[in-house]
This record gives structure tokens, sequence and C-alpha cells, in this order.
């Protein structure tokens, strides 16, 4: 439940950024995430959900969506993800009535750091990521790395 208004407000706070990069000399063109645990899990899914998720289907509803800069982009161009999980996309992907996975040859690149001994985010789900991402075949586009801890 807390991970859908978390990914929300970091894809909104990906427009911020866009729309104020002149101010903030920051260039809109190289936007990285980083994020541990739950702060993976939604960087994750903003790497890879499409534009239009975890932002149109509350339009009428959210009227506070309006003031997020909905003409920016919230894409990125990579996720370091520490101790993450897929979660957020596969929230999408379950409610999407077509079940298309947010898995494609467009998603952020991602390094993936996470240890085999993880009681809150099992290692497993950071090797499902890594899977979903090999399907696409370019493994080069998902590194996983395994320390025990």
């Amino acid at each position: 439940a807390a991970e859908y208004p978390a990914t929300r407000d970091l894809k909104a706070a990906i427009r911020f950024v866009r729309a104020n990069a002149a101010q903030y000399g920051v260039d809109p063109t190289r936007v990285a995430l980083a994020g541990g645990s739950a702060g993976a899990i939604s960087s994750i899914a903003a790497g890879v959900v499409d534009e239009d998720d975890y932002k149109t289907e509350l339009l009428g509803e959210d009227p506070t969506l309006t003031s997020t800069h909905l003409n920016m982009s919230s894409g990125v161009q990579c996720v370091v993800s520490h101790w993450g999980a897929g979660y957020g996309e596969m929230a999408v992907q379950y409610a999407d009535p077509a079940n298309r996975s947010r898995y494609t040859a467009g998603a952020a690149p991602i390094i993936e750091f996470h240890g085999d001994a993880d009681t809150t985010v099992p290692f497993a789900d950071a090797v499902a990521v890594e899977a979903a991402y090999k399907q696409l075949n370019s493994s080069e586009r998902c590194s996983s790395k395994q320390k025990s801890r």
C-alpha cells in the first residue's frame, strides 16, 4: 500500500527536477536514481514503468497531480538499487488489463547490490529483477552483485 504513493511521488519529483533543471544547474538528460530498500523498490519501479503509470490513473481523483509538471518526462537514465525488488513494476503489471510487463528495451539500466542474507527484502526478489532484464536479451542492462552480510 505504501509503494504506490511513494513511486508516484518519486516520479513527480523527477518531473519537478526536469522542470526546474536550469534553476538548479541540472542536466535534464542525465537523471539517475539511487535508493536503498523501499527507496530502491520505488527507484526500480520509476526506472521501468511506462510514462503514464503512477500518473494519469488518478487525474480526476487527485487534484494535486495537476501541479506536478505532467508535461515533463519522469524517465531516468539509470538506477542504482541497494536491496531493492520489482514490487512496484509487479503492481502496475497486475493492474493492467493486458497484464503487460514493464520490463522493456526502454527500461533504464540498473545495477543491483543485494546481500543474500537479507531478511527484509529477499535476495531472490533482486534476482527476479535481473531475470526480467535478461529476458530482454540485454544482460548488460542489469548487473547484480552478491555479498553475504
